[in-house]
């Protein structure tokens, strides 16, 4: 077992041997290639490898695999896979380049697979901000202090904003309208916290769950900016 949990470590660039399938999906896996972003021991498995696609492997993979694996709610970006499946090799892209092209995709098959000119342009530019403003970060602490200090300043405050997504608990519920004065806090969990007013209480919400009510408005790119990004962040 411990020659075993030695043999990848996180962060190593790995390539799927000749003849691996995908253990969820009908998918020849031959090829592959990404990187060691956890090591689960002690289940059915002695051992079972998280690998996450690196961004060449996502913009090779096929269409109907990405569709058939979203219909299916299974994670097209990463698979779990034996030791065996798997051989050293070395790495031919970044970490953010492959979140980059995972954004991209999930962006461009969002409906159904499918998006036209227009829509891959608007994606293309949204992911060239995002990759723009990040450039320099080199941490997911480090793009959200820089996701921080970005929207402190352009955000244009107060704005109105809808409660986006349904909520398991608490004083706010989705559909509800809240105005945003201000970003309170960063945490590494929930993102940026903002301050917002809700029938004349007080309260801090997540930004990620919150969409500014005026489409046209320089607000609203910027938050969905982040929240792109957000909801696309990579965990080891």
């Amino acid at each position: 077992m411990d020659e075993l949990a030695q043999e990848f470590e996180i962060g190593d660039s790995v390539l799927v041997t000749q003849g691996v399938r995908h253990p969820d999906l009908d998918q020849d896996l031959s090829g592959w290639q990404g990187r060691v972003f956890e090591i689960e021991t002690g289940g059915t498995f002695e051992q079972l490898i998280g690998v996450e696609w690196d961004s060449i492997t996502l913009r090779d993979m096929p269409e109907a695999f990405i569709e058939t694996a979203d219909e299916a709610g299974i994670d097209w970006t990463r698979a779990y896979l034996l030791p065996d499946a798997l051989q050293p090799t070395r790495p031919r892209d970044s970490e953010e380049d492959a979140t980059v092209a995972a954004m991209q995709l999930s962006e461009l098959y969002e409906t159904a697979g499918y998006a036209d000119e227009e829509d891959e342009d608007e994606i293309t530019a949204q992911l060239d901000r995002i990759e723009m403003l990040l450039a320099d970060a080199d941490s997911d602490e480090a793009e959200l202090e820089q996701w921080a200090a970005h929207l402190s300043q352009a955000l244009v405050f107060p704005f109105a904003a809808d409660v986006a997504y349904y909520q398991e608990r608490g004083p706010l519920q989705e559909g509800d309208t809240v105005s945003v004065s201000g970003i309170s806090l960063v945490d590494e969990e929930h993102g940026l916290i903002v301050s917002v007013k809700h029938r004349g209480n007080s309260l801090d919400f997540p930004l990620s769950q919150l969409e500014p009510m005026d489409e046209t408005s320089a607000n609203f790119q910027l938050v969905d900016d982040y929240i792109v990004w957000f909801e696309n962040r990579h965990y080891d």
